[in-house]
C-alpha cells in the first residue's frame, strides 16, 4: 500500500482514498489475527538481612503494643535520650559547654 502511495508515477498511484481503503480491507483479510499473551514474570527474590528483619519485627512489636522500639545498642540508647531531651524542651550541652558556664560564674560572677 505505502509502495503505491509514493510511486514516482502520479498515475500509478491511488487516485482516491477509496483506493487505499479498499486495498487495506484486501490485505487486513490474509492477516492471521493472533493474540499473543506477554509472558510472565517472576517477581525477584528479595534477600533480607537479619538486621533489617529485626528492625521489620521491631515495627511490627510497637504496632501491635502502642510503645516506643527500644534501642538495643549503646549508641542507639544514647541517641534516644539526646532526642528525649531535645524534644522535650531540655537544653543539650556538651561537658565543654558546662565547663565554660562554671569559668565564667566562677571568675566573671556571670551566673
Amino acid at each position: 500500500v505505502i509502495d503505491k502511495m509514493v510511486e514516482t508515477i502520479p498515475s500509478y498511484r491511488y487516485q482516491t482514498v477509496n483506493e487505499v481503503l479498499k486495498d487495506l480491507n484486501f490485505q487486513q483479510s490474509f492477516v492471521p489475527r493472533t493474540q499473543t499473551t506477554p509472558p510472565t514474570v517472576q517477581p525477584p527474590v528479595i534477600f533480607k538481612t537479619s538486621t533489617q528483619i529485626e528492625k521489620e519485627l521491631q515495627e511490627l512489636k510497637t504496632q501491635f503494643t502502642s510503645s516506643k522500639p527500644q534501642p538495643q545498642n549503646p549508641i542507639e540508647q544514647e541517641v534516644e535520650k539526646l532526642k528525649t531531651q531535645v524534644n522535650s524542651g531540655k537544653k543539650v550541652q556538651s561537658e565543654i559547654d558546662q565547663e565554660l558556664a562554671e569559668l565564667k560564674a566562677k571568675f566573671l560572677g556571670n551566673g
